[in-house]
């Protein structure tokens, strides 16, 4: 690929929680490194290239960089390929945690860097559950964009402290299992995702920490499936 201007797109900065112990574990056993190569496919398998919109996306180490234009189509393309990623990790047991802004940027398959990366990173704040926030950036390009292609309708408030976020699990709260052309079915994904968050939610040999991510996890997907009602609901046990 050629090089590409430093220009404004819009950019996501996402990071692998837990990867780091996966990779101090790989040296020792089999399934760590089972693991990892299972989030590295997924994310071949989700993401892919596509220059019509300038979509990119770069994965090192427990991070994964996804930038494209700053049009309608640019937004979509992030925001689309960042929910497929975070509904197929977790339904791995894997969580994402991260950011998307606007900001320039040099996005090349050699080349990475820019105050939009920048500033996504800023989002992935340590500790914070794990939701993809949207910086203050972002609010006038989905403003801007949403009349045409309803983007604003996949924004949402978290429930913890009201931040602006990137709606993973709307395709599941909006499911209606009519029977429809080409219409995917979720009924088993989201029994495969409310599998893994009821197991880590719950599991005490988890540290709190984790486990504070997972109940984060199950309030966000149980207030989102019974939106439409169809899904399977985590548990609520809230015993420590």
């Amino acid at each position: 690929m050629g090089e590409r201007e430093y220009e404004l797109r819009v950019v996501a900065f996402l990071d692998v929680l837990g990867f780091s112990n996966l990779v101090e574990e790989a040296d020792h056993s089999e399934e760590p490194r089972e693991i990892i190569l299972t989030i590295i496919r997924t994310l071949r398998d989700t993401l892919a290239r596509n220059p019509r919109v300038g979509f990119e996306f770069t994965q090192f180490s427990d991070s994964i960089v996804i930038s494209a234009g700053l049009n309608l189509y640019g937004i979509n393309a992030v925001f689309s390929g960042c929910r497929m990623l975070a509904t197929n990790l977790i339904q791995r047991g894997i969580l994402l945690r991260g950011g998307i802004a606007v900001g320039n940027l040099t996005h090349t398959d050699d080349v990475l860097f820019g105050t939009g990366l920048l500033k996504a990173y800023g989002c992935d704040a340590s500790g914070a559950p794990p939701r993809i926030a949207l910086h203050s950036t972002m609010k006038d390009a989905v403003d801007d964009y949403s009349a045409m292609y309803g983007l604003s309708e996949q924004v949402i408030r978290d429930h913890y402290d009201l931040t602006p976020i990137l709606d993973t699990f709307l395709d599941f709260a909006e499911f209606d299992p009519k029977p429809e052309p080409g219409k995917v079915d979720l009924i088993e994904p989201a029994r495969v995702i409310a599998g893994h968050i009821n197991a880590s939610a719950s599991n005490r040999e988890l540290p709190a920490s984790v486990r504070a991510k997972w109940r984060w996890m199950r309030d966000y997907w149980n207030r989102s499936v019974t939106r439409g009602g169809y899904l399977q609901l985590a548990d609520v046990d809230d015993a420590d």
